[in-house]
């Protein structure tokens, strides 16, 4: 076998072993890109229970269930037919005035205690001996 010959067949053996290589380093990258699309596609689709799991809904399912949340949440927070959270809160705001004027006129009918040494009264009208 001349000296040619064994270049030719060496460059042969070098490029099948490249080919193989590259063939395994790119089979190695797809497979692991392939297992991520994989895991993204579970959570998107989400999982069936099965016995000791109890599965999980996809990402679609849990949209809906958000937009469910964000509407109630509206419904609450925006004057309505009167049971919202806010009709109530605007309920209060309204008669607040009047309770306090009401607290005002009772607190007036009651006489401040004196202070224990007998001397002066009790500076805050609130404070009430006990």
């Amino acid at each position: 076998m001349t000296f040619a010959e064994v270049a030719v067949t060496a460059g042969y053996v070098v490029a099948i072993g490249g080919a193989i290589a590259a063939i395994f380093g790119g089979g190695k990258w797809m497979i692991g890109t392939l297992k991520k699309v994989n895991e993204f596609l579970e959570d998107w689709r989400g999982e069936d229970a099965r016995p000791g799991y109890p599965g999980r809904p996809g990402v679609l399912q849990r949209l809906v269930d958000l937009e469910d949340k964000v509407r109630t949440i509206e419904h609450e927070s925006v004057p309505n037919s009167g049971s919202s959270m806010k009709d109530a809160v605007n309920r209060i705001d309204k008669s607040l005035p009047e309770f306090l004027a009401r607290m005002a006129a009772l607190e007036s009918r009651i006489p401040v205690a004196p202070a224990q040494d007998g001397t002066q009264p009790y500076g805050d009208p609130y404070v009430r001996p006990v």
